[in-house]
């Protein structure tokens, strides 16, 4: 279940059977938002959720762009397990708006380990550290 139309597309190449949220299409990002995506998100629970954040500092994950901090709360609001994946760069920024804070999320998966204040928080927090191996 997506709201994103190039996670869509790249899904449906395989075997999976994707979900596309219905909603007002933001052309800038390639994905819907609003009231019809939220409606939509809520009827679903999926046992795992995977977003990304504009991002990303000791309170939780921050988006920057309109209408996907409330589309990423329903998602991670209706998963039994929720992972953010945000390359080190989202380090210690803050988007406008606030998705949610770092105790709802099982595991941070990245390209670095995150230092200092940043560490203590999630490791505070209970949130796994994952770092990606590049390609």
């Amino acid at each position: 279940i997506t709201n994103s139309i190039p996670i869509a597309m790249t899904l449906g190449h395989g075997a999976v059977q994707v979900l596309l949220c219905p909603g007002e299409y933001l052309a800038a990002e390639s994905a819907t938002i609003g009231t019809e995506t939220l409606e939509f998100l809520s009827r679903f629970n999926v046992d795992r959720c995977m977003i990304g954040s504009s991002g990303f500092s000791a309170e939780g994950p921050s988006e920057s762009v309109r209408g996907f901090a409330a589309v990423k709360r329903v998602m991670l609001q209706r998963a039994a397990a929720r992972h953010l994946l945000v390359d080190s760069e989202k380090f210690g920024r803050k988007g406008l708006a606030h998705v949610g804070d770092l105790a709802t999320l099982e595991s941070i998966v990245t390209d670095t380990r995150p230092g200092g204040a940043l560490l203590g928080s999630i490791t505070k927090a209970g949130v796994e550290v994952l770092v990606a191996e590049p390609a």
